[in-house]
């Protein structure tokens, strides 16, 4: 005795769906795979920055590390420079702060911001007095630059 036509196509159209339904899990697994073979463990992609610098912002930065900071230090404007994980704080002369012109203040300001910044260190930062802890500066993040 024979199967009947329906039977045989209710068959194969099941059989068709299994197959379709395997290959489509087979196809999620293998994608799976891969996505997890091209991830680093326990690093997620937001802990990586956005940032990338412009060669001219690495350019001030490398010149505010390697030359404004040292040749402030050497005048006597720069008493301190401490860093942290929170902000970073610049200890000044009081007197030879105030006789620098605004020009100077703002441009010294956008510079640490920019060193910061490229270097991916805090970017919260205050300039003050080393006599009295008068504040004279400071930047706010995300990108508040303030002279007083």
């Amino acid at each position: 005795m024979g199967m009947r036509p329906s039977t045989i196509q209710t068959t194969l159209a099941l059989l068709a769906a299994a197959l379709i339904t395997a290959g489509a899990y087979w196809l999620i697994a293998e994608h799976d795979a891969r996505v997890m073979a091209a991830m680093r463990p326990f690093i997620s992609n937001a802990d990586q920055t956005a940032f990338r610098p412009t060669p001219d912002e690495q350019r001030v930065a490398i010149q505010f590390s390697d030359t404004t900071l040292p040749q402030l230090q050497q005048l006597g404007l720069i008493s301190r420079y401490t860093r942290t994980e929170a902000e970073t704080i610049i200890t000044v002369n009081g007197r030879l702060w105030k006789e620098r012109s605004p020009f100077f203040k703002e441009s010294f300001i956008e510079q640490l911001y920019l060193y910061n910044k490229v270097h991916g260190y805090a970017l919260r930062a205050r300039v003050i007095d080393d006599a009295t802890e008068q504040l004279y500066a400071q930047i706010i993040p995300p990108d508040r630059r303030m002279v007083f």
